[in-house]
């Protein structure tokens, strides 16, 4: 089911008087004023509609553009197209549309999250709409409706922790709610313009000839052959005559009547980091009609591809013409192979059927008619049957198992919505990579809706960031801790016991004890170098120590021993090997002592490898090392000279806000116990330089997202800039993106200070360091912490707390109030203050 959604504000063609909208608001738009701009204020996605009450008789034409950024709005292509994966969405950010009769007029596409959107009359006449929004099928629930909140003295932090939780809210997409984008008809597919969708059945072939028929509905038709299966390689456009009533915004200079387009690489225009290839164009000797069916046929060589129409000469497209590609995840670098795909560009919409794939030799490798409902998921355009939480709201719409580790501790503290937890975890499992493969055992890293492993096998899933199946292991053992869902836990646990046995065997170097990625194994690391560096060590100890704590409870002790020993053993070497004592910090790698990255910084304080003084070293050195504009560069391998255009990683600094909470909870603690200002020897390590690095984060990076309305959307962004713009431009970056929302779950359980000592809150510890060492700038706090019912959908109990710095007469003591949950216990801890336990439901009210 869907719920409409509708903007808050709007304009007149961007004028400086905003209006307020309701769903009852009605406006008309004329040709003296033709464009009307939406503010839904916050990300929002669905299916984009409106309520037509008046239009003349012979109909008009409407041309409706998306944006997350404002700044991106009135671009050619707003912020799209977005070519990389299909996500069961809109791959473009503008649409057109006939409106011929009142009533509502709805999208066939789902525009994956946006907040700005622009609808434009083209030509004369008028039209009345009353009601214009998106129809969503994704979590509206405001903040007030969620199991989980934070409120503190400091609003700026309170927006913040909202951050990540209207991410999630539309990166989580429900069972149901994301609908094929092909038709399955008599006639074959009928596939409305989008990004073309490539069969997984081909990824192996080469030098092949495809042949197929095709019937244009409007505009033209499109295909690929040799390309990967996200989509790069060779593209080709056929476009139609363009016969009356052909769309008045059609851009015949990109899209020539009666020619065949031809591109290597994404697409026919340029996204900021998916670069493509010049468009070549090759006028037809005849009009190419629209409902008319043609056969086409496409063959490759080693210099190019044969394009032949109904048996007409054929059109040769030199491979030459295209930019070249190293191999990669993207591309196989070879201009020959690859698999086809089927796709019209924007607006266009065509019938394909009878496709039929021939080897040099004759041999038929594939053939179907593209009307059986296996071809939707041979193509990765089947509905969605699984509740998953994607990488980004726009893009890239898929199920990255590493972005999932923030996105699973931000639903913990905020929607309890553990149906998506469960649906995740479980999809990333379903694409689990077989024992025989080269990647043994490895859980699907960022597989895509749509598709499945059981048609063209794991193809899809990706596995190449290897250090993204540890974030998988910690994005289970944080679902389990929160829920302790036996039940889930049982059912997958062998699946996990493969997986954490084969990372354990194949990643540990056995001359260093470090890990490192074997040469038998592509990929790389996502958090540091591939052979013997901190972060990736650091990250494997701690997710094999906590999958360890899962073979506890799943009843597997020989796993548990194992897991720990392997994971202690891991840690030891790290803390013997790569701590640079000279420079007081984590070094990159072996290769790179003195380098230093925010997750080698992070990491070994999260892994509880550092010890006080080594932890306190490592942060002093951020703001001199790695402190650039609003946040922290990733590595300071990045050169002085590209600081302006350095992206900066809410992701990672993310990962670094929590390692700094928990260099200050135990500093607290250690402070309180040893009775003096410092239990790390007085270096200011814990103290000053930590208030430094978490105002840096909390008063300067995260707040860049909300305060420039010009690319705001209320949501956590991929990427920064230094000077607090999106970090891979306005129209590429993605604004609503979980990785980035950790605050939500930081400030919960850190600033807040209410978390699970053990799985499903049986125990818990409600820990408002932060009254006491003052590292965050917040005077009180209060909120709620769910206590979710496991693979439920939001429902459940939680615990209430809030804490207040009150004077006295012997100086500033704190005020905390707690109620807890029936059948939990909980402990009210704060450095240097007497211990309150709660019991049960009770409620605590004290000054300690």
């Amino acid at each position: 089911s869907t719920s409409d959604v509708y903007p808050v504000a709007y304009n007149f063609a961007n004028a400086s008087t905003t209006f307020n909208y309701s769903s009852s608001t009605c406006v008309t738009l004329t040709a003296a004023k033709p464009v009307i701009t939406l503010d839904y204020v916050w990300e929002i996605g669905g299916f984009p509609f409106i309520e037509v009450t008046d239009v003349p008789t012979c109909g008009v034409q409407i041309e409706s553009r998306y944006s997350e950024a404002k700044a991106s709005l009135d671009l050619p292509q707003a912020d799209g197209p977005w070519t990389f994966s299909n996500g069961l969405s809109n791959s473009f950010r503008v649409e057109t549309f006939n409106v011929s009769s009142p009533g509502r007029l709805q999208s066939f596409f789902i525009q994956g999250g946006q907040r700005w959107q622009a609808i434009k009359l083209l030509g004369q006449g008028s039209f009345t709409f009353c009601g214009a929004g998106m129809a969503s099928g994704n979590d509206v629930r405001t903040l007030e409706e969620l199991p989980g909140n934070f409120n503190s003295s400091n609003d700026m932090y309170n927006k913040i922790w909202a951050l990540g939780v209207r991410s999630a809210q539309q990166a989580c997409i429900a069972s149901g709610s994301a609908p094929s984008t092909w038709e399955i008809t008599n006639d074959g597919a009928f596939v409305r313009g989008q990004a073309p969708a490539q069969s997984s059945l081909g990824t192996e072939y080469g030098n092949y000839t495809l042949t197929f028929s095709t019937k244009i509905a409007r505009g033209g038709t499109g295909w690929r052959v040799a390309a990967s299966i996200q989509g790069y390689g060779q593209y080709f456009v056929l476009t139609s005559e363009y016969p009356e009533g052909t769309f008045l915004n059609t851009n015949r200079t990109l899209l020539p009547p009666s020619t065949l387009v031809a591109n290597y690489g994404w697409s026919l225009v340029n996204q900021t980091t998916l670069e493509t290839g010049p468009n070549v164009y090759y006028p037809l000797p005849f009009e190419v009609k629209e409902d008319k069916w043609y056969n086409i046929t496409t063959t490759i060589n080693a210099t190019g591809y044969a394009v032949s129409i109904d048996g007409s000469d054929p059109i040769f497209v030199f491979n030459a013409n295209g930019i070249n590609s190293a191999p990669s995840t993207f591309s196989s670098g070879d201009k020959t192979s690859g698999t086809w795909g089927f796709g019209p560009f924007q607006d266009q919409q065509a019938y394909f059927t009878n496709v039929v794939v021939e080897a040099k030799n004759g041999t038929v490798l594939y053939k179907s008619d593209l009307k059986g409902a296996s071809v939707l998921e041979e193509h990765g355009v089947a509905a969605n049957t699984h509740n998953v939480c994607l990488d980004g709201a726009k893009r890239d719409r898929l199920v990255c198992t590493g972005d999932y580790a923030h996105t699973q501790r931000i639903i913990a503290a905020s929607t309890a919505s553990t149906a998506f937890s469960t649906g995740t975890l479980a999809y990333a499992l379903e694409w689990q990579a077989p024992n025989s493969s080269l990647y043994p055992n490895f859980s699907g890293m960022s597989a895509s809706m749509g598709a499945s492993p059981a048609v063209g096998g794991t193809a899809r899933a990706g596995y190449a960031l290897i250090d993204y199946q540890f974030l998988y292991l910690l994005a289970f053992a944080d679902y389990h801790r929160a829920t302790a869902d036996s039940s889930f836990l049982a059912t997958h646990y062998p699946q996990l016991r493969r997986l954490a046995d084969s990372l354990a065997a194949t990643l540990v170097d056995p001359a260093t004890g470090l890990v490192s990625i074997p040469p038998s194994l592509p990929g790389i690391f996502f958090l540091g170098p591939s052979a013997n560096a901190t972060a990736p060590s650091a990250l494997f100890a701690h997710a094999l120590a906590r999958a360890a704590d899962l073979a506890s409870a799943a009843g597997d002790p020989d796993s548990a021993a194992s897991w720990t020993a392997t994971a202690a053993a891991v840690a030891a070497a790290v803390d013997a090997l790569l701590w640079n004592d000279e420079a007081g910090t984590y070094a990159v790698s072996l290769d790179a002592p003195s380098n230093i990255s925010v997750a080698a910084t992070a990491w070994p304080i999260l892994a509880g490898i550092a010890a006080p003084r080594r932890r306190s070293r490592a942060i002093a050195a951020l703001d001199d090392r790695l402190r650039l504009g609003v946040g922290y560069k990733s590595d300071e391998s990045v050169p002085d000279a590209l600081a302006n255009e350095t992206a900066l990683s809410p992701n990672l600094s993310g990962f670094l806000l929590e390692a700094l909470m928990v260099a200050s909870r135990e500093a607290a603690f250690d402070d309180a116990a040893a009775m003096n200002n410092s239990s790390s020897g007085g270096d200011g390590g814990d103290g000053a330089a930590t208030r430094s690095a978490l105002s840096h984060l909390l008063d300067d990076l995260w707040p860049a997202m909300l305060t420039n309305d010009a690319y705001a959307t209320g949501s956590s962004w991929e990427y920064v800039l230094p000077d607090g713009a999106p970090g891979l431009g306005a129209s590429y970056t993605s604004l609503a993106h979980p990785w980035g929302g950790a605050p939500t779950y930081v400030l919960t359980e850190h600033v807040l200070g209410v978390r699970p000592t053990k799985a499903g809150f049986a125990t818990w510890a409600f820990e408002p360091s932060g009254a006491v060492s003052r590292d965050v700038d917040v005077e009180w706090v209060r909120g709620r912490v769910p206590v979710p019912v496991p693979g439920g959908g939001g429902g459940g109990a939680a615990v209430e707390a809030g804490w207040w710095r009150v004077r006295g007469g012997d100086g500033v003591r704190v005020r905390v109030r707690v109620c807890g949950v029936r059948g939990t216990r909980g402990v009210v801890r704060v450095p240097g203050r007497r211990v309150v336990d709660v019991v049960g439901a009770e409620c605590v009210d004290e000054v300690v």
